[in-house]
């Protein structure tokens, strides 16, 4: 009988720790495409859907380092079961909100428990592999999963949102973290728990800092970027960043060894990693919002058509280190950069009667471009730093990548709001509307249900939309071309030069 029940529950403790990565990615993409159904039911408007849309990865990349800290100190398995029995109850409350504060609570409890998620399974399974054979083999089936992940949330978010309501995106989040709850009964954990201490300082002026650059670039529109409350913000962020430097700089046990920011090669991946996220995560709220509230697509249909980008972008990644093998890890910068600005300018030139397909090409011609640096990327960086700092080193790619995608989803979002609210109070009042209702109208721009609101001026709506959506697409890809130019300058800078292969 004993030997009956070992034959399923290793291979059920494997699979829950493989189901974590998988819930953690989809967890991140699976709500955009429920964003027009939250505004309707909770009157969201974009400011709110922003926050709703960035919460998440902001917790989640906040205390990744922190969980993985944890892990070592009090175990592995206790902490990543407490930190996703966290995750399952703000599942379940975020599927009860009622109000867009609600749920943004909600998903930033949601994503402090998602830390665990993203950085203890992996190292729970590779504490059980035999050789390095095996443990290559398990980091390609985890880093397989997530891809499966990425590939399948658009088209579950949109049929859940679809057939049933948004909550159900919340719920299915919950069952599957109580699945992984089950699977750590039966997990293995060898390493011994390590006498290692925590930058609590570090931890908490960081999360001060990202916080509050976040609430002035994603309020700062609504409320007036001179405003006493967004200038606040704005000297928060610049103190905090200062502190945390400073502590970092001292600390026993820092979040983030400053000195690697010294090698070039290290801020070139930090640099590349950070600008594919920044635009990945800003095109995709866009484009969501687009397809759905102005081309009036189903949540399937735009789930359907978000699925060429993620299967170009793990297609691209599948073969980038072939290219960087054969070619130099120089052309996966150029390629990266030539096919993600290509695709970003297309989808700028996108209008409502656009056809789907045509905005899929664009995006899955973006998605080529982000996806064929990402492990490059990562491989260069980790390259130049000590094997026993391997850890901090990839927990801060990993930091880098939320906080930068944090960022496209706050300056894109509110490029968008800023350019609706001009044009149509530009419009409005050429039509002789009352100040009453374009205030009223402006701003439910960003906080309300402006489809609603604003349903004698719809054609208007759209169009603003739709002018707005172009400059900040085109934003984002000067952005590019910039961090381009930057990192050219690197490549080609007297010193020590960066890995070629």
């Amino acid at each position: 009988m004993r030997a009956v029940a070992a034959d399923w529950r290793t291979p059920f403790a494997r699979f829950g720790l493989y189901l974590a990565a998988f819930v953690s990615v989809l967890n991140v993409s699976i709500v955009y495409l429920a964003l027009p159904n939250m505004r309707q039911s909770l009157h969201a408007g974009i400011s709110d859907q922003q926050w709703i849309v960035s919460i998440y990865p902001l917790m989640e990349g906040s205390f990744t380092l922190a969980a993985g800290t944890m892990g070592d100190k009090f175990g592995r398995k206790r902490v990543l079961g407490l930190s996703v029995g966290l995750f399952v109850l703000a599942s379940i409350a975020c599927a009860l909100s009622h109000d867009p504060v609600q749920l943004i609570v909600a998903r930033a409890a949601q994503g402090m428990g998602g830390a665990a998620l993203l950085s203890l399974p992996l190292a729970l399974l590779l504490e059980n592999a035999r050789n390095s054979k095996e443990s290559d083999s398990t980091i390609a089936l985890y880093s397989t999963v997530a891809a499966l992940a990425a590939g399948i949330a658009p088209l579950a978010g949109g049929a859940l949102v679809e057939w049933i309501a948004w909550p159900a995106i919340f719920y299915l989040s919950a069952a599957l973290g109580v699945m992984v709850i089950a699977s750590l009964f039966f997990a293995s954990e060898k390493t011994p728990h390590q006498a290692t201490g925590w930058d609590l300082w570090g931890q908490l002026l960081s999360i001060a800092a990202i916080v509050a650059i976040s609430y002035a670039m994603i309020e700062g529109n609504h409320t007036g970027w001179n405003s006493p409350l967004i200038l606040t913000a704005f000297g928060i962020a610049g103190a905090g960043f200062a502190l945390f430097l400073a502590v970092e700089r001292y600390a026993r046990w820092p979040m983030i060894h400053l000195h690697y920011f010294k090698l070039r090669a290290f801020n070139v991946a930090v640099l590349l990693l950070g600008i594919v996220n920044f635009a990945w995560y800003g095109v995709m709220l866009l484009v969501s919002l687009f397809m759905q509230d102005i081309q009036g697509l189903s949540a399937v249909a735009a789930g359907l058509y978000l699925i060429p980008c993620n299967a170009a972008y793990f297609a691209a990644n599948f073969f980038s280190n072939q290219v960087r093998e054969k070619l130099g890890f120089p052309w996966n910068i150029v390629l990266s950069f030539v096919f993600s600005i290509a695709g970003i300018v297309w989808l700028a030139m996108a209008e409502q009667k656009t056809p789907p397909w045509e905005v899929a090409a664009a995006l899955a011609l973006a998605g080529l471009g982000w996806g064929i640096i990402c492990t490059p990327a990562s491989a260069v960086g980790l390259s130049v730093v000590e094997a026993s700092d391997e850890g901090f080193a990839s927990g801060t790619l990993a930091f880098g990548r939320s906080l930068f995608g944090v960022f496209g989803i706050a300056v894109l979002g509110s490029l968008l709001s800023a350019g609706m609210s001009g044009r149509i109070a530009e419009r409005m009042s050429k039509l002789h509307a009352s100040q009453q209702a374009i205030v009223q109208t402006t701003r439910a721009v960003v906080h309300d249900d402006l489809f609603a609101v604003a349903r004698r001026f719809t054609p208007l709506v759209h169009k603003s939309f739709v002018h707005a959506m172009h400059d900040a697409l085109l934003v984002c890809a000067g952005l590019s071309v910039a961090v381009a130019i930057a990192i050219m300058i690197a490549l080609t800078a007297r010193g020590r030069s960066l890995p070629q292969s």
